[in-house]
């Protein structure tokens, strides 16, 4: 087989998650599975002809091969030169691109379980193959227009038709798969787009590079950016109709070796928690936080890396505050989520509207709960200190490692110690890791290999869920701050005082079954290995 056997193993097994296969499999799987394994789809294929879509869907999530979108691949006219067509009618093969000076020949084929010996049947063993996946009545498609585009002799025309479709399909997949970005890159050969699903960046399509700038193009004009200029960044927005809600999307274009590269970013696409229970915190820090929103003044911090959910947890915290009753508004840079009742400012540094003039101007606005996206410089730390000092509640993020650090990052961005110490109440820290999916989590145990699923594409993972430390700053945690203590120090007095870090919080996220030692190991470089934690 051109993929490995247990791709064809996970293949089997995501079949038998297809009610309607049950009966067939039982009959067919055994004999297929020694006989001709590459028969098995096509057979499939013939007693459910509707169900190609769902096929091809496991053989993709089984492989974890990218998807050639062919109709932005022109025909080659070379490919009577590679193989016959009665070949690529028979193994529903459709060549690509041929490179004859790297020797290179790139094809598509609906059926990744073909024998080896198809490869020296077809006298493709000359050649170093690149393999990508298609639907089969698409490669069939493109076998009839490579026929007929020889027999024209003309070089069939691409049309920004294409490019239309291709741009709307790409936005409706990574929509229904979740996708925070979707990555748009040329590469010296050919073109890719990739999804950003759960963190982690995964090849979906490919298409030929001599289209690229036709998808480029599309996109810009549906940003309002500027089509002719490529050779500097520009950022654009746009919003995508879905059926419960519409969708903010940014985008950014930057040139690069081969071709621009665009990157759009999915406000909302995927799962976000809207309260602080669906968040993953224990009990007693909930407790703890519900406590801090009750009062009405004070600094509470969220800090983590960039893309660790501090916005999302912030947003959650905002739902618990009462906007009826109090004066609530934020300080936003995108405003990502909205909330009735609450003012929300969108920064625009190009406007003037940057964190710290946008916060001297709200002070004045008799607010009582302020939430700032982000401390970024000196004078916002220091507005935003002094507000939680003059009854105010200000909410809002920093990037640090953990919690205890957060204090010191005030302190060296120029906050006194004896402000930092009267104003800071909490900081929570958090970091984001795979869930386990929930339809196939059963098959494997915490620190095994996972199978996956056609739910969860064949990852094994399904969303993300949050890892978090809550340090609350206690006259002992005060007295250490204000002496400058190091930071391991008030690490230490808050550990004694009940705080999990959080690689315990995420151990026991991985005795619960919700993620896996993997994860949580790859949080942090001197994290111990799973048998040393779980023993």
């Amino acid at each position: 087989m051109i993929v490995s056997d247990l791709s064809w193993n996970r293949f089997c097994i995501f079949l038998s998650h297809i009610e309607e296969f049950h009966d067939f499999l039982q009959q067919k799987v055994s004999f297929y599975n020694k006989k001709a394994p590459f028969l098995l789809a096509r057979l499939l294929l013939q007693y459910f002809p509707h169900k190609e879509e769902d096929i091809f869907s496991c053989i993709k999530a089984a492989t974890h091969m990218p998807e050639a979108y062919l109709p932005l691949f022109p025909p080659i006219s070379e490919f009577k030169e590679l193989f016959p067509y009665k070949s690529m009618i028979d193994m529903d093969i459709v060549p690509l691109l041929f490179s004859s000076e790297e020797n290179k020949l790139v094809i598509a084929l609906f059926d990744p379980f073909l024998p080896k010996n198809i490869i020296t049947k077809l006298d493709l063993h000359k050649f170093d193959i690149v393999a990508f996946l298609a639907p089969l009545t698409r490669i069939r498609t493109s076998i009839e227009r490579l026929r007929f585009s020889l027999k024209l002799k003309e070089s069939s025309s691409l049309s920004s038709n294409d490019a239309v479709k291709f741009v709307d399909c790409i936005l409706h997949e990574a929509v229904e798969k979740q996708a925070s970005d979707i990555h748009i890159e040329q590469l010296s050969d050919w073109s890719r787009v990739r999804f950003r699903v759960d963190g982690f960046c995964h090849t979906e399509y490919v298409f030929s590079s001599s289209f690229h700038s036709t998808v480029i193009s599309r996109i810009k004009v549906m940003s309002s950016m500027d089509i002719s200029d490529k050779r500097r960044p520009q950022d654009g927005r746009f919003c995508l109709q879905k059926k419960q809600s519409p969708l903010d999307v940014r985008v950014a274009s930057i040139p690069t070796l081969y071709g621009e590269k665009v990157v759009l970013r999915l406000l909302g696409s995927s799962y976000i928690p809207t309260n602080i229970d669906q968040l993953g915190l224990k009990e007693e820090v909930m407790t703890l936080i519900f406590k801090l929103l009750s009062k009405r003044e004070g600094l509470l911090l969220v800090t983590g890396p960039t893309g660790s959910g501090k916005t999302t947890t912030l947003h959650a915290l905002i739902d618990e505050i009462d906007a009826d009753s109090l004066n609530v508004t934020t300080i936003e840079d995108p405003i990502e989520r909205t909330h009735w009742g609450v003012n929300q400012i969108q920064v625009d540094e190009k406007a003037g509207r940057s964190f710290n003039v946008v916060l001297r101007a709200l002070l004045r606005q008799d607010p009582d709960v302020i939430l700032v996206g982000e401390i970024r410089d000196t004078e916002t730390a220091h507005l935003a200190v002094r507000a939680a000092l003059t009854g105010h509640l200000v909410l809002s993020t920093l990037h640090t490692e953990d919690a205890a650090s957060a204090p010191l990052r005030l302190m060296e961005m120029g906050v006194p110690p004896f402000l930092v110490v009267s104003a800071l109440k909490a900081v929570i820290s958090q970091r984001l890791v795979r869930r386990v999916c929930p339809h196939c989590k059963n098959n494997v145990e915490s620190n095994k290999s996972l199978i996956g699923c056609p739910s969860c594409g064949g990852t094994g993972f399904s969303g993300r869920i949050g890892v978090f430390e809550c340090l609350y700053v206690s006259n002992a945690i005060r007295k250490l701050l204000f002496q400058e203590t190091p930071v391991q120090f008030i690490r230490e007095q808050a550990h004694k005082e009940g705080m999990e870090s959080l690689l315990e919080d995420g151990i026991q996220k991985v005795r619960k079954g919700l993620t896996t030692m993997k994860e949580i190991a790859s949080l942090s470089s001197d994290m111990p290995m799973p048998n040393e934690v779980l023993n």
